[in-house]
This record gives C-alpha cells, sequence and structure tokens, in this order.
C-alpha cells in the first residue's frame, strides 16, 4: 500500500518542467534575479513630453458616439444590477425575518 503522501503527490506530465508542485522546487528563475542593478537610460522632461506625444498619436480614440453610447449602456447595466441585488434583499430578508425573529 501506497503512504498518504505518496498518493497525494503529483508529478508534472513534463518531467523537465520545474516548479509545478512543492516538492520539485522551481530552479530556473534567473529572469527574477533581484541583485542586480538594471542601467536605466535616463530621459529629460522635454523627451519624456516628446514620446508621450508620439505614443498618443498612435491610440485609436474612440468617437463621441462609441463613448456616449458604452456609456449608456454601463449605466443601464449599473441599474439592472442594483435592481437585482435590492429584490435579492428583500426576498433574502424576508426568508430570514420569521428565522431570526
Amino acid at each position: 500500500f501506497r503512504s498518504v503522501a505518496q498518493l497525494a503527490e503529483r508529478r508534472s506530465p513534463k518531467p523537465k518542467v520545474a516548479g509545478s508542485i512543492p516538492s520539485t522546487p522551481a530552479t530556473n528563475l534567473k529572469w527574477l534575479d533581484m541583485t542586480k542593478e538594471k542601467t536605466v537610460q535616463k530621459t529629460s522632461p522635454v523627451q519624456f513630453v516628446q514620446q508621450v506625444r508620439q505614443e498618443t498619436k498612435k491610440v485609436t480614440w474612440p468617437t463621441r458616439q462609441e463613448t456616449t453610447v458604452t456609456s449608456i449602456m454601463v449605466l443601464i447595466i449599473a441599474v439592472l444590477a442594483a435592481l437585482f441585488f435590492l429584490m435579492a434583499d428583500g426576498v433574502i430578508s424576508s426568508l430570514m425575518k420569521p428565522i431570526l425573529g
């Protein structure tokens, strides 16, 4: 017969993959090494603003109609959710009143 620990133990279907269970700790975590400092080139505030402007030009902004329709849908869903929880709260409280007195 097997011990309980052996029955509960699971092995990864890929033997070379480590870290799938605690008995096989992950060993290939070189990317997680925090001891080495990464050198990041600092940018000036002017360069930063230029980069932000370049990136915002790449964004596909929604049209006014898309924004309006999406906002109305969010409001409708929020009202429906509020009504649902109001009704659920009423039903649960009416069921609990006889039990709790």
